[in-house]
């Protein structure tokens, strides 16, 4: 564990590993070979801190960045971000000069979203990159192929726009080898014909974290790489030499011994069975403990399955138990987890007021305001808190 002293304010914070970060990158080199990487910086780089997280990858050469929303992409260039920064979202007609005043790269869809980028552009009297969504059975955005050539009949009208790449999403990239395929066929017809109108568009990208390790025919120009650069391998795919970067880590603020048959926590739904040591862990809810998305069932027995294993973590058992680590031991969650605060069984151990656990948060809803610590060959340099941020190198703390 490293040693280092925070701010006596913070009593839980983010760990974050840029060398973990860079070793994942230079992992996924070695797997796409000469295809550029997009690494995928949307809802704050999975948690890890948009900014900081860009500025490692910028630094290490990537060749451009990807978000989902307008506000991401400027707080990257209010950031120091200067790489390419790619839209993915559809951008409303008042946000077009936005895009252009920081030299983003919008996603367009539609005619429609082309005819008010152009004249958009075409009243700054600026040139813009886009990328070409294409429909392949994502069914959410992109350009359906029927409407391709009347698509290319308006670009030639389109002075201002210059396609800079062309892309669409797998949409079961994980679980279903024959519809990726599908798509990609489909996406690949969809080159065609904008090369048949002598529209030849040099960044091409169709994959995404687990399509970059179960397709590699379809690398392409350029990949899409979010999950596993932050050091998860998403399932349904394999993938040796990947280090999560991330930790969560809390003091203890309090420690008291509760007596046999005593009620813990709101609505006393947990009862001690014996004199214990109860620990209060600094996070909740608020802090994204305990809270994960809800994904519907895609049948019967998949539901089945999404029961035994609410039924199992309830009585502490299998990997969705509620527990924080102290040394080399998991100590289970007891009572109901408050908004900020959380009790904890010790019983048994040697925990300390002032000692630090590790808390299993779920990074996407992990909130800002849990400062980000950045570390470098094992010592912290940076700490991000929401509302600034503190270089230990400029203090001399290290």
């Amino acid at each position: 564990m490293y040693k280092y002293k925070l701010p006596d304010e913070v009593s839980a914070w983010i760990e974050v590993d840029g060398d973990a970060l860079l070793n994942n990158l230079k992992r996924i080199r070695q797997i796409v070979g000469t295809a550029k990487i997009l690494a995928v910086v949307k809802a704050n780089a999975y948690g890890l801190g948009q900014n900081e997280v860009a500025r490692i990858f910028q630094g290490a050469g990537v060749d451009c960045f990807g978000v989902t929303n307008l506000s991401e992409a400027i707080n990257l260039r209010n950031g120091g971000i200067t790489s390419p920064v790619v839209l993915f979202a559809p951008l409303a007609a008042g946000q077009l000069s936005l895009a252009l005043d920081y030299n983003l790269i919008p996603s367009i869809s539609s005619i429609t979203q082309l005819q008010e980028l152009q004249q958009a552009a075409a009243a700054r009297q600026d040139k813009v990159k886009i990328h070409i969504e294409l429909e392949t059975g994502m069914g959410r955005t992109g350009l359906w192929l029927t409407d391709i050539l009347p698509f290319i009949e308006e670009l030639a009208a389109c002075p201002n726009i210059d396609v800079d790449g062309i892309y669409t999403h797998l949409a079961r990239a994980g679980a279903d080898k024959d519809f990726s395929e599908k798509q990609f066929t489909a996406f690949k017809e969809g080159i065609k014909l904008f090369q048949s109108k002598g529209i030849v568009i040099p960044n091409r990208h169709i994959v995404n974290s687990t399509g970059v390790i179960n397709f590699p025919h379809m690398h392409l120009d350029m990949v899409r790489v979010g999950t596993l650069l932050y050091g998860q391998v998403p399932m349904g795919a394999k993938l040796e030499g990947i280090i999560d970067p991330w930790a969560a880590k809390a003091k203890i603020i309090n420690l008291r011994n509760v007596p046999a048959n005593w009620p813990i926590g709101y609505g006393s739904e947990y009862i001690t069975r014996e004199k214990s040591l109860i620990g209060i862990v600094p996070v909740g809810f608020a802090d994204g403990f305990n809270v994960s998305p809800k994904i519907k069932p895609k049948g019967f027995i998949d539901l089945i399955k999404i029961i035994v294993k609410e039924v199992l973590a309830y009585y502490g058992i299998g990997p969705q138990a509620l527990g924080v680590q102290f040394q080399t031991k998991s100590y289970p969650v007891v009572g109901r987890i408050g908004m900020q605060l959380t009790m904890v069984d010790f019983t048994g151990s040697n925990i300390k007021e002032g000692d630090i656990v590790s808390v299993a948060l779920r990074r996407i809803n992990t909130p800002q305001h849990l400062p980000r610590v950045y570390l470098k060959d094992g010592q912290p340099y940076k700490i991000i808190f929401a509302e600034r941020e503190i270089n230990l190198l400029e203090k001399g703390e290290m």
